[in-house]
């Protein structure tokens, strides 16, 4: 039994939509961290994390084979 069988397809959609929220949050926190204080900034973690999350943001929206931008 696979995951689109045990978990409905708006589960998924639902998930990925509040991972875009905050795929996005972390990347703009980012950006205004680096704007304010570059000197001594953290290792731009919000930058790798980023990239990271729009990988698996995009394994979500298609895990159920659910093509969210068609509705």
């Amino acid at each position: 039994m696979g995951f689109s069988e045990r978990f409905p397809r708006w589960t998924s959609a639902v998930l990925a939509v509040i991972q875009i929220g905050l795929t996005t949050a972390i990347i703009g926190l980012e950006l205004g961290s680096s704007i304010i204080d570059l000197a001594h900034g953290t290792i731009w973690v919000g930058y790798w994390t980023g990239l990271v999350f729009i990988k698996t943001l995009v394994m979500m929206l298609f895990i159920s084979k659910l093509n969210v931008f068609s509705y």
